[in-house]
């Protein structure tokens, strides 16, 4: 993201519009001891034109958004551990937060995160706008 394409956004955080469970935590076939949570975040409707679809603005959006929430529970969540981004399957446009909570560990290798991984509505835009 540079700097030229942060001063053409306007950003109004507002609270994700669905959080839900995702991945194979969901369906109970999570492979252990390395246990890992996925946690879907809808961001809202409202934080979008439909002129973010220029320039990549959505995804700078998306990156924005994601990053407020890492701020957050590192001011709020005392139970976070660390926080780190990374992103999906290698995807530089699809960022993800790794939350590695605070917690005594069982065994020697038993790590458990949580995968923070933001998406939109299906009608935040006309899919003819996508094509």
């Amino acid at each position: 993201m540079s700097e030229e394409n942060l001063q053409d956004i306007s950003f109004d955080f507002t609270k994700p519009a669905k959080m839900q469970i995702l991945g194979g935590y969901l369906l109970d076939i999570s492979a252990k001891p390395n246990l890992n949570v996925d946690v879907g975040i809808e961001i809202p409707k409202s934080c979008f034109k439909n002129s973010d679809l220029i320039n990549y603005r959505y995804f700078d959006k998306r990156n924005i958004y994601l990053w407020y929430i890492g701020q957050f529970l590192k001011k709020f969540d005392k139970s976070c551990g660390s926080l780190k981004f990374t992103t999906m399957f290698y995807n530089k446009n699809k960022p993800i937060l790794v939350i590695k909570p605070k917690r005594k560990k069982v065994k020697e290798n038993d790590d458990f995160v949580i995968k923070i991984i933001p998406y939109i509505s299906k009608d935040v835009f006309k899919l003819n706008r996508l094509l």
